[in-house]
């Protein structure tokens, strides 16, 4: 449940960046990824 709620803090996060400094689509989608992916492997770290 926390790792649930941890990705939902972190696109919050990308959200609000995307909005603040006008990100293109592209540029979020792939922050995202890499989120994403970082995330995975803290998961396996644990």
């Amino acid at each position: 449940e926390s790792e649930v709620q941890y990705h939902r803090q972190s696109v919050q996060i990308l959200e609000d960046l995307r909005k603040q400094f006008g990100l293109s689509k592209s540029s979020l989608n792939s922050t995202a990824a890499a989120t994403a992916s970082s995330t995975a492997r803290t998961t396996q770290a644990l």
